[in-house]
């Protein structure tokens, strides 16, 4: 049975269309298991390395879906030791090491968005890639027994489907003409004050979510 859940906030009263950030948001996100697998593989400097990649754009083509998942697993096998073969167990692990800095959807969330969708339009709008998004539904297909998050909103837009990301200003138009949302009745929750920044700029109510010392739950009530 679906309960009454509204935002708690009366400078939110005017809301009518919620949008949701994923990672630090709905999923609880570690870095430092990312950080700990590479380790395992003998890459200690990884903060520095995915520096380097992220000055290549590697991240941005990858977010966006124009470079594919091979590619990127190539270059990420690049980073490790000379002496190790890039064979299949090492392409498992690398994206197991990946994948590692996702972490839970407490069934709580999930309840949570439920009731949501019967009040208000909700959305998903995510800087994500392939290879994340498969390791959450085969997650959320464990641990909660659906295929996916995509029943729980409205529509869902991920970066590297459409071919946009935050915190460019397009991804943002291009929800608000997809969905033909006011602005000024959408309220848009990140944990990334860059995209926070962003969105205001366009006229969106937004809310800069603390994550993880905040969890999404209390917004509501």
């Amino acid at each position: 049975m679906l309960g009454s859940v509204k935002l708690t906030n009366a400078a939110y009263s005017g809301i009518k269309n919620i949008v949701f950030d994923y990672g630090g948001v709905i999923i609880d996100l570690y870095m430092d298991r990312t950080y700990k697998a590479f380790a395992g593989l003998g890459v200690d400097n990884l903060p520095d390395l995915m520096g380097k990649l992220k000055d290549t754009h590697v991240f941005y083509q990858f977010e966006i879906g124009a470079l594919g998942a091979e590619a990127f697993i190539n270059r990420l096998l690049n980073l490790l030791p000379p002496h190790l073969n890039h064979d299949g167990e090492t392409v498992y692990k690398v994206i197991a090491a990946w994948n590692a800095m996702l972490g839970e959807i407490p069934k709580e969330r999930l309840e949570l968005l439920t009731n949501l969708k019967s009040s208000y339009n909700t959305f998903l709008l995510s800087n994500t890639n392939a290879l994340h998004i498969s390791a959450v539904d085969q997650y959320l297909k464990t641990a909660h027994g659906v295929n996916s998050i995509a029943p729980y909103f409205h529509n869902v837009y991920y970066s590297y489907k459409v071919g946009l990301r935050k915190p460019n200003a397009n991804i943002y138009e291009h929800l608000l003409k997809q969905e033909k949302l006011n602005p000024a009745e959408t309220l848009f929750i990140d944990d990334n004050l860059l995209n926070i920044e962003a969105a205001n700029a366009l006229g969106i109510v937004t809310y800069h979510l603390q994550s993880p010392q905040e969890d999404v739950r209390e917004l509501f009530g």
